[in-house]
């Protein structure tokens, strides 16, 4: 047990215990590259156990005084260290016989590590723009001064031995630099390359030799191996410019102007001039360009420039980085010769010019000639014409930029820069009105032309954007050229119908400045014109009113005054700043009965403590009744025809076991009957309470003769739905105006009449209160709740009177116009298929009648609250914080309800007219 087989006995083990081959593997390569696979041992010896395997002067082994025997189900496994071996099968006795021996011998040999290659000497880094080259390459040996260009993996691979005891295969990487090249893997292997050749192609690979070795490329459809084979015998100027070619040639232009500029950062530019120019000329740099090809026409003085120019126009690479400015850094400055177009445009111009730069005028001058007739040529004669300090050069000048204006923008303002150095005095003003114009749409820095332009007034054939004119007209206000600046200012919105805040700016400066009140004004009157379809406008549309207001005043014009005073809140009927800014103006403008109504409206919304007003209107009959409609007068008639009325049931079922109100029992809500009656022009109708599970809400029938039917919920103190008898009397007028506007009863599911209780959930669809009325929140994306409810509420009242708006609101708010029967002529006719919204709207003019005739916000609010079960519970919430606070909680039905009301409460004009 002392003898070890050849090759193994090479090894210088001390005394060995016992050995056993195992079923792992060790690859070794021959000279040619090769792969020989080779037994690996297992060696007890009496200090330490070994795994070994050798073959002809190659040899592998490690060593450990830990072993273990792993017992697997289908094979076993030796363990020394960390390394493992799986065992033959028929040698687990053996192998355990071996451990007991080595078990009582005497051990503590020190581990021996698997060979690995030594750590690199030097090491270099990694060219930026490099191609493929991976991480792991800052570990690869390599002169330190070289730089990684490329990186591949080949179809070639490794073997190496694992701690598993197998064989595994690591792909073999060809790595360049710019001065050498190598094969290496990622594990620590390496294989110098002298010599690189590239194989006839088969069909799926390329083919490298190296120094011996055959090394199948990564695949037939990738470059690398002819790239490798390209580089290899170049010297390091020469590989640089080669992999430059080649990054441009496949569209990396990021790529080789980084290593473009790393190159002449190491002094390796030589062969770079080319591909350096092609990627100025690819990023609009040409006078960089230029210096490129004038560097290529000193190393190459026989080099042909109509050749080197159509390379570049069939060659040219898409921009996409600018070129480092290193490469140029030590580069003659070019002096452009006087009357030469510059910059040059294209490949033609930019060698043509390289060429007259070296001397090689006549081929410079071919290669222009190339060209054409261009505005160029019209700048020529302009240059020209300005060396001889010809009078009317500056006319040249302007005559070549307006023929480059179509095309080129930088040239076009060039030559009108030097049209200004030509022209006399009185023109350069006009000249620096159309250059200051040109070069806002161009998106360059047109401040200092606006500076000296605004000396004088702009012309009326210059067109130009508002953008541009609001440029100018700040400058102007600089510069304190207060009439310039108003005539650029009101060209600022006269060119773009959505500018609102130039015209502010008219308005400020006419009044401030100009001393103009009427043009002041009227531009604010324009103001709120281009305000009103803007969702948030800023100045807030109940500003712009009360500066018209204001200046309307000022002006005498009162009655002016008074109608932008009142627009200011019913526009804004949900801002307490618009209020507020309305009842500071109106003194003196509005009757002091409307001023104590727009502080009631006020104090409502703001929770304030307040009283009521009183009634606002004796009666409401007729025309007046009529017109409270969100539709406007006639609406109701025009929806009669598309409306599906159905017939009250017997009026004896609906009043079949319920208590008829007795006058002399609800004194207050009898006379709130007759009170109501009165001012409709009807005769008061009989009214029935029901009670039961759910009594709350009332409704009012047709019937021969008309009754309401009350929910006694309401009337019960401590109950979550009560209503003070003040608000029941709001609740009963608004019931009141159903039966005097006679409202058609909706035809809805028939089968729903019967009980007391049944009868009011007929009648709570037909107020409007049925699931299709959708959440109104949910109908204008980004404003505020508040200001939805507004905006609904303002296009309901115009929906007839502005069909402009109807239209306008269409477009981005169908939607909840359909759901609320809101829109046009064609809306009208099938308005019988939208019956929620019909109802809907019956029950908004039901409600502004009650509100005329008991002159009470508050109680208005609490008889809303308190008919919606959903909605009761926010009661406190308004008595104390108002109504702005308690809107954002109420379910749909409710919070339309009360923002129309208070929609409604400023239009409201007092005193009532005779």
């Amino acid at each position: 047990m002392t003898d070890l087989p050849q090759p193994l006995d090479r090894f210088e083990l001390g005394e060995i215990l016992g050995y056993v081959r195992t079923a792992g593997q060790v690859p070794f390569l021959d000279a040619t590259g090769e792969e020989l696979d080779t037994s690996m041992w297992f060696v007890a010896a009496r200090d330490r156990c070994w795994l070994l395997a050798a073959t002809g002067d190659q040899r592998w082994s490690v060593a450990d005084p830990e072993v273990r025997l792993d017992k697997g189900w289908t094979w076993d496994a030796v363990v020394v260290g960390s390394w493992a071996a799986p065992l033959r099968s028929g040698t687990r006795k053996e192998l355990e016989q071996i451990l007991r021996r080595y078990r009582m011998a005497e051990r503590g040999g020190d581990p021996v590590a698997a060979p690995s290659p030594p750590p690199p000497a030097s090491t270099c880094p990694v060219a930026r723009g490099a191609v493929g080259v991976p991480e792991w390459v800052k570990d690869v040996e390599a002169p330190a001064d070289a730089v990684w260009l490329l990186g591949f993996e080949t179809g070639r691979q490794h073997p190496r031995v694992g701690r598993d005891g197998a064989v595994h295969r690591d792909p073999v990487w060809m790595l360049v630099s710019d001065q050498h090249q190598v094969l290496a893997t990622e594990r620590g292997w390496r294989r110098e390359a002298a010599e690189v050749g590239l194989v006839e192609r088969t069909a799926r690979r390329d083919l490298l030799v190296v120094d011996g070795w055959s090394v199948p490329g990564p695949g037939i459809s990738e470059p690398w191996t002819a790239l490798a084979s390209t580089l290899a015998p170049l010297d390091p100027a020469g590989r640089w410019g080669a992999l430059l070619d080649f990054e441009i040639g496949r569209g990396h232009t990021a790529e080789a102007g980084r290593l473009a500029g790393q190159a002449f950062l190491l002094h390796r530019h030589g062969a770079c001039w080319d591909g350096l120019g092609r990627l100025a000329h690819a990023n609009g740099q040409p006078e960089r360009s230029v210096q490129a090809a004038r560097e290529l026409l000193r190393q190459r003085p026989d080099l042909d420039v109509e050749a080197a120019a159509v390379r570049w126009v069939k060659t040219r690479p898409t921009a996409a980085e600018p070129v480092p400015s290193g490469p140029f850094a030590e580069l003659t400055a070019i002096v452009v010769p006087e009357g030469m177009p510059w910059p040059p445009s294209g490949p033609l111009e930019i060698w043509g010019t390289a060429a007259i730069l070296e001397g090689r005028e006549e081929d410079g001058l071919a290669l222009w000639a190339h060209r054409g007739p261009t505005p160029r040529a019209t700048q020529a004669a302009a240059a020209v014409a300005g060396r001889a300090s010809h009078p009317d050069a500056w006319r040249r000048w302007v005559e070549a930029a307006e023929h480059w204006r179509p095309t080129e923008a930088e040239p076009a303002r060039q030559s009108l820069a030097h049209a200004l150095v030509h022209a006399p005095e009185a023109e350069r003003p006009a000249l620096e009105w159309l250059l200051g114009s040109w070069s806002h749409h161009d998106g360059v820095d047109a401040h200092p032309h606006w500076r000296h332009a605004v000396v004088v007034p702009p012309p009326d054939d210059l067109v130009q954007s508002a953008a541009a004119w609001r440029d100018a007209a700040t400058i102007a206000e600089q510069e304190e050229a207060w009439g310039v600046a108003a005539v650029c200012w009101a060209r600022t919105w006269a060119v773009d119908a959505f500018e609102r805040e130039a015209v502010q700016r008219s308005a400020r400066l006419a009044e401030e400045h100009l001393g103009d009140l009427g043009a002041a004004l009227l531009a604010w009157e324009e103001l709120e014109r281009r305000s009103e379809p803007v969702a948030e406008p800023d100045p807030t549309l109940y500003t712009v009113r009360l500066e018209i207001a204001r200046l309307a005043r000022v002006q005498g014009d009162l009655s002016r005054a008074e109608a932008a005073l009142r627009r200011s809140v019913e526009g804004e009927f949900l801002s307490l700043p618009a209020w507020d800014g309305a009842l500071r103006s109106g003194v003196g403008l509005l009757h002091p009965e409307e001023m104590d109504w727009f502080g009631h409206v006020r104090a409502c919304l703001a929770g304030e403590p307040t009283t009521g007003c009183g009634p606002l209107r004796k009666t409401l009959q007729g025309v007046a009744l009529d017109g409270l409609h969100p539709g406007g007068v006639g609406w109701l008639e025009r929806a009669r025809q598309g409306v599906d009325a159905a017939n009250p049931p017997p009026r004896a079922d609906l009043i079949r076991g319920l208590e008829r109100m007795a006058p002399e029992r609800w004194p207050v809500l009898t006379a709130a009957v007759q009170s109501a009656s009165t001012a409709m022009g009807i005769a008061p109708p009989e009214v029935y309470l029901f009670r039961g599970e759910g009594a709350w809400g009332l409704s009012a029938w047709p019937t021969e003769p008309p009754l309401v039917l009350v929910g006694h919920d309401h009337l019960e103190e401590g109950h979550p739905q009560h209503m003070s008898r003040e608000a029941m009397g709001f609740a009963l007028a608004v019931e009141i105006t159903h039966l005097a506007a006679r409202h058609p009863l909706l035809a809805f599911d028939g089968g729903l009449v019967g009980t007391s209780r049944s009868v009011y959930e007929a009648f709570g669809r037909y107020a409007g209160t049925a699931e299709t009325v959708v959440d109104v929140v949910t109908l204008l994306p980004g404003v505020d709740q508040i200001a939805k409810l507004q905006t609904l509420i303002k296009l309901s009242r115009r929906v007839f009177t502005a069909r402009s708006m109807v239209d306008k609101a269409n477009s981005w708010t169908s939607t909840g116009m359909g759901v609320l029967g809101w829109g046009s002529e064609e809306t009208v006719k099938a308005v019988g298929r939208t019956f929620d919204g019909v109802a809907l709207q019956f029950r908004l003019q039901a409600d502004r009648a009650a509100l005329l005739l008991t002159g009470d916000l508050r109680l208005a609010v609490e008889a809303v609250l308190a008919s919606d079960p959903a909605a009761a519970v926010h009661q406190r919430v308004a008595r104390e914080r108002g109504i702005l606070a308690v809107l954002q909680l109420l379910p749909p039905d409710a919070r339309l309800r009360i923002a129309s009301l208070v929609g409604f409460a400023a239009t409201v004009s007092l005193p009532e007219a005779a």
